[in-house]
């Protein structure tokens, strides 16, 4: 990961809704909140493509389902999925 990648997702993060200090684990971001107990992982496969990877599947819900994993291409698409990630673990506790 390069740091105007990690500056960028970090700032993803707060402005999503995962407002503590995100912790680098393996390749990807470990993202948190104080306002409910799920974190994500972040992980940049290319220079706009990542993998979230939730703690409960149920953040990632969708209409096929709950995924234990998502693939998103840009940084808006990352914006929509975090968003609604957080969202859902607001619903969630």
């Amino acid at each position: 990961m390069t740091p105007l990648q990690r500056s960028r997702l970090e700032k993803a993060a707060a402005d999503c809704g995962f407002e503590l200090t995100p912790e680098l684990q393996g390749a990807g971001l470990v993202l948190r909140s104080a306002q409910f107990p799920e974190s994500i992982v972040v992980e940049p496969l290319t220079g706009t493509t990542f993998i979230l990877r939730p703690d409960s599947a149920a953040m990632l819900a969708g209409p096929t389902g709950e995924a234990e994993r998502s693939q998103v291409d840009g940084y808006d698409a990352l914006y929509i999925a975090l968003e609604r990630a957080a969202a859902i673990a607001h619903f969630l506790r």
